[in-house]
């Protein structure tokens, strides 16, 4: 089982269960072990300005459209013996994500999965060029 847990920290709604659905079906289309787990989390401009200042050091933080980071890359993250492979967390901009919907004309649900899809990939270790 792929499970993909979504998190929504703003006071926009969104289809978290279709998020969910769209990103364990690309984790397959990916050939991600039947046991791992990823963490989705769709947050406003503030607290993405913090995880940059926080993670990326960056001073004045941007508030990026998506972060990515693999378990191992996380403060205090505990392996729990579960045997799941947690592949890691993806944090979202929602704020930054209907921006760019509305410049790219396409739906906000359609722009937020393409951020996660883009997550994902960096946490299977794609990363730009």
């Amino acid at each position: 089982m792929i499970k993909v847990e979504v998190f929504n920290k703003t006071k926009t709604a969104i289809d978290t269960t279709s998020l969910s659905k769209n990103i364990s079906d690309f984790l397959k289309t990916k050939k991600v072990s039947k046991n791992s787990v990823v963490d989705v989390v769709v947050v406003g401009s503030d607290v993405m300005k913090s995880i940059a200042k926080i993670y990326l050091k960056e001073d004045p933080p941007s508030a990026h459209n998506v972060l990515s980071f693999v378990s191992s890359e996380i403060v205090g993250f505990v392996e729990i013996p579960d045997g799941l492979n947690r592949l890691g967390e993806i944090y979202i901009c929602l704020p930054k994500a209907k921006e760019e919907a509305r410049r790219e004309k396409v739906s906000l649900s359609e722009r937020i999965v393409f951020l996660a899809k883009h997550g994902v990939e960096h946490l299977l270790g794609n990363h730009h060029k």
